[in-house]
């Protein structure tokens, strides 16, 4: 049995299309990521736009115990 894992093309993700991609609204992503849930990019500024870093919760899914 093979595992197949399709990501995205780049290892970060806005806030919408995460929001896109897991079905979830965009607040219930905004609450997590400030909960820290979801790793993000640290920011310079508050202005700048939240990014989810996909490829640490990919690499800890994947190598969680199930």
């Amino acid at each position: 049995m093979s595992l197949v894992i399709n990501l995205p093309q780049v290892p970060y993700v806005t806030v919408d299309k995460f929001a896109e991609m897991s079905g979830q609204k965009k607040n219930t992503v905004l609450d997590k990521c400030r909960a820290g849930v979801y790793p993000t990019l640290p920011r310079d500024s508050d202005r700048e736009a939240v990014m989810i870093n996909i490829a640490k919760m990919t690499k800890d899914a994947v190598s969680a115990a199930y």
